[in-house]
């Protein structure tokens, strides 16, 4: 972050001379006359979640009207709610929570805090306040240029292939280890040896000791280290949901809102490059790069950022499987797909659409696996009335499928949408009025058929009385329109051609006509 010019002028007079001198900047002088006159405020140059929170905590207002000597901007502080909403301290109205409360009480930055909370719900506290204490202090990793090699060499013992910060851990473990068998003089030379900054390694140990103090005056007890990779990264994914980032293509990742990243090369995830991570920062230089990053499964998310994903529903579809109307749902963080398609009930997402799917699918059409005996009542006397409407030669017998929707639509209430809750409604409802969803044969055709319908067209004709089939077909210029007997071979040598020349009694006066209309004019007109 470039200082200002009051910062600049200020370390010039601390350098340690003792007579006049030349100042040294490693920055044009035409970058410091364009720099800030003075350093702005700290209040107005930091993310503001954890001041907002605590008013909000202590009731001291909103911060908008705090009497801040410095008033934050109004992006800062849009900023700052939107990172408590992130992690949950407020809801969308921008009040606090039950979760916000438990997050104030803990002195620590929010977003951390958010972590312990979600490690002591994991059972993996001790190792995220190790790693918590990692990302509050610089690398203690040294890297000097004119030993780069020797450096990263020293630092692979501390890699891990799908997380750097389990390779914290391993770093912690290697220090901890150090220290319990030399000395200090020894110790600070094996930090060397190491490429490893002893001080650094101290601040991180103070760090971790500050933070179990507070977990302890909390009532929240460390345990002892698991070292479960799954918890503990379900912990820190829970206060960096922001950070997420999903591969692009061999190189890129896109992060929350549809920008570009890239892995920071001294990641040990960097030569695997997972398909979805997490960062503990981005870095802006020539590129913006994700460091401390960590191998995460973005099923993760949807659990631990309810209040964050949006979802998305597409192609509504009909499943006898489930006796519902299904549609696929795509999940998204930040613009990123966690799902990208799935399927999912969708009476939940719309009700009124799957239920006329289960009516019009499941109900009409019979594309559902249901035994019930109105079910089974209803379908037989729909295909009594089709085989009726073929026999009588007609098609305008049957209503048609609206009206059967109609009936049903009529008597299934608004909150049915799918087998299971039709047939708990039906068992119900039958129990008051049996036929409930019983149709009658006025439901759906517009006129009955006539009583003696099987008679004039029975489905069965008596050869030598064995009952050969009958079938019939409504369908003029088809082979086999009309009605059709099926002959077994060991019949057919009993079978009365003039038997057959009567059909059946329902077709014999048409039979008749078509006869007296094929004959030759003057015959036709002495009949």
């Amino acid at each position: 972050e470039p200082i200002s010019q009051a910062s600049a002028e200020q370390r010039k007079g601390r350098c340690g001379r003792e007579g006049p001198g030349i100042c040294v900047r490693l920055f044009s002088e035409e970058d410091l006359a364009i720099r800030d006159r003075y350093t702005p405020p700290e209040i107005v140059r930091t993310n503001l979640a954890a001041v907002i929170l605590q008013l909000m905590a202590l009731k001291l207002g909103q911060v908008e009207t705090f009497p801040f000597l410095d008033p934050p901007r109004g992006d800062a502080i849009r900023d700052g709610y939107k990172t408590l909403f992130e992690i949950g301290a407020v809801d969308e109205s921008g009040k606090l929570t039950p979760l916000g409360r438990r997050l104030a009480k803990l002195p620590v930055d929010p977003r951390i805090a958010r972590m312990i909370l979600a490690a002591h719900d994991e059972g993996c506290l001790h190792e995220v306040l190790i790693i918590a204490a990692a990302l509050e202090i610089d690398d203690p990793r040294l890297r000097p240029p004119e030993r780069a090699e020797e450096a990263d060499l020293a630092h692979a013992a501390f890699r891990h292939p799908d997380s750097d910060f389990l390779g914290y851990l391993k770093l912690w473990d290697f220090y901890q280890n150090l220290k319990s068998k030399l000395s200090r003089n020894q110790l600070q030379k094996a930090c060397q040896q190491n490429f490893l900054s002893y001080n650094r390694l101290r601040e991180w140990a103070d760090i971790f000791r500050e933070l179990q103090e507070i977990v302890g005056e909390s009532g929240m007890k460390l345990g002892k280290r698991r070292d479960d990779a799954t918890a503990i990264h379900r912990a820190v994914l829970a206060g960096l949901l922001s950070n997420v980032a999903m591969r692009h293509n061999r190189y890129e990742y896109t992060v929350a809102g549809g920008g570009k990243a890239y892995l920071w090369p001294g990641s040990g995830v960097f030569q695997n490059k997972p398909s979805w991570v997490v960062a503990a920062e981005l870095v802006e230089t020539g590129r913006r790069y994700l460091r401390v990053c960590a191998k995460i499964d973005p099923a993760w998310v949807e659990e631990l950022a309810p209040h964050l994903v949006k979802k998305a529903y597409v192609d509504p579809f009909w499943s006898r499987r489930y006796g519902a109307a299904m549609v696929y749902e795509k999940v998204t963080l930040f613009g990123l797909p966690v799902v990208p398609r799935r399927r999912t009930p969708l009476g939940p997402v719309d009700p009124q659409t799957a239920r006329q799917m289960l009516i019009q699918h499941g109900l009409v059409e019979g594309e559902i696996n249901c035994d019930a005996a109105f079910f089974v009542h209803n379908q037989r006397l729909v295909r009594d009335m089709e085989t009726a409407q073929i026999k009588l030669r007609r098609v305008d017998l049957l209503l048609g499928q609206w009206a059967q929707f109609d009936f049903y639509d009529q008597r299934i209430p608004s909150h049915v949408y799918d087998l299971a809750a039709l047939l708990r409604w039906w068992k119900e409802a039958s129990n008051s009025d049996p036929a409930i969803l019983d149709m009658q044969a006025s439901d759906v055709v517009r006129e009955e058929p006539p009583t003696d319908i099987n008679r004039q067209y029975p489905d069965h004709l008596l050869v030598e009385k064995v009952p050969l089939p009958l079938t019939y077909r409504f369908q003029p210029g088809h082979a086999s329109d009309g009605v059709t007997l099926t002959i077994p071979v060991e019949v057919f040598h009993c079978l009365d051609p003039q038997r057959l020349d009567w059909l059946v009694p329902g077709m014999l006066e048409g039979k008749v006509a078509a006869l007296i209309k094929s004959l030759p004019k003057e015959k036709r007109r002495r009949l």
